[in-house]
């Protein structure tokens, strides 16, 4: 069970913070706990997540230590995955795990193979460029909780941190 103001990582819709919970009732007679949610880069919106399902993935963002190990390892993860071509099943799989390495991982090779595109001046693949988008947006949203920072002040500070490694 999650704490009210927790913040958790829900799906592919990213971190959100729980705002409730309450009961809904589905069919006669039959009502069950939801979690109230509001995604962290849409404040207006509400997700009712029912306590007690495991069909969408749900877990704690990780801690402030564990981004910044995080941001510490990923020249190795980038150096790793450079040149690795994957597949869009893979491209699920990775964004499924819901493993800051494995977004870390999918967005530096998307990255990569996006710039040999553009230095061969061919345009990068659609497909491509939305998993690096879902890809970089988990990753930012989390890392911007955990250090308490806004998306843009996390890709300044991984700016700086990556030039002076």
């Amino acid at each position: 069970m999650f704490e009210i103001g927790a913040k958790v990582v829900y799906g592919k819709t990213g971190v959100c913070t729980v705002e409730g919970q309450c009961e809904k009732e589905l069919t006669r007679n039959q009502k069950k706990l939801y979690y109230v949610l509001k995604p962290f880069g849409s404040p207006n919106s509400t997700i009712f997540v029912p306590v007690e399902a495991n069909k969408v993935f749900v877990r704690p963002v990780i801690s402030k230590k564990e981004a910044e190990e995080l941001i510490d390892k990923i020249p190795e993860i980038v150096q790793f995955s450079a040149d690795i071509e994957l597949s869009k099943e893979q491209y699920d799989m990775m964004i499924a795990t819901h493993n800051c390495e494995d977004l870390v991982g999918l967005a530096s090779r998307l990255y990569h193979k996006r710039k040999t595109a553009l230095e061969n001046r061919k345009k990068p693949g659609y497909v491509d460029e939305r998993y690096m988008a879902l890809a970089e947006k988990l990753l930012l949203e989390e890392l911007a909780c955990a250090l308490n920072l806004s998306c843009d002040e996390v890709r300044q500070y991984l700016d700086k941190k990556l030039n002076n490694m």
